[in-house]
């Protein structure tokens, strides 16, 4: 009983040292304290939890997707199926990440518009541009960041929809200067409008941005 105390005593400090770690930038060391934290706490929800968000950061997004489904295994948790949700997304299983989004849009309480712009960025990936655009420009109304507004914009572009997504694309680099993709949306807008300087510049800029 006594090694199980002490045990449990030194996975509570590795996590308490990793979130520490996570508030101060350092991924690297998080990454290790939680590893720690989690092989003498192994059923801890809140773990698993910061753990799979540090592997999403690491790109681990298999070992992230496992983190998140181990929290969910002990019950209902909206902010770890979003967690699920991400990770699927970047895995490329979006039929399955668009499921458990449709599930998440049934509440509407918390983060409502992380899960428009999930189901839009999936959607996109599908090729969907009209549900993708319905989506981002829904996400537009409860959370404005580069990301969202880059989304909307090349929703809008696919639909032909060339003034609204150079709107969205400006409010992106507004927020994000060093938005290279929306720079070089707006040099294939401006190449469409034959306004070639402005597209040479942008496309430039772009080039730039990418290096």
């Amino acid at each position: 009983r006594d090694l199980i105390c002490l045990e449990t005593a030194f996975g509570e400090v590795h996590f308490l040292d990793g979130q520490r770690s996570v508030m101060n930038g350092d991924l690297a060391g998080a990454y290790g304290e939680l590893a720690r934290a989690h092989e003498l706490l192994p059923d801890s929800v809140s773990i698993s939890f910061v753990q799979g968000n540090i592997l999403m950061s690491y790109a681990r997004y298999a070992d992230a997707l496992t983190a998140f489904d181990r929290v969910l295994a002990a019950g209902p948790d909206d902010a770890a199926l979003l967690g699920r949700a991400r990770a699927l997304s970047y895995l490329k299983r979006h039929d399955e990440a668009i499921t458990v989004l449709d599930q998440l849009l049934t509440d509407l309480r918390s983060s409502p518009g992380e899960k428009y712009y999930w189901r839009a960025w999936n959607r996109l990936q599908k090729k969907e541009p009209q549900p993708a655009y319905d989506d981002a420009t829904a996400a537009l109304k409860a959370m404005r960041n580069n990301q969202v507004y880059n989304l909307a914009g090349m929703a809008a572009f696919n639909l032909n929809q060339l003034v609204e997504a150079r709107d969205y694309f400006d409010n992106a680099l507004q927020m994000d200067r060093a938005d290279c993709d929306s720079l070089r949306y707006l040099g294939q807008i401006d190449s469409f409008e034959r306004s070639w300087k402005s597209a040479a510049g942008r496309f430039s800029q772009a080039a730039a941005c990418y290096d």
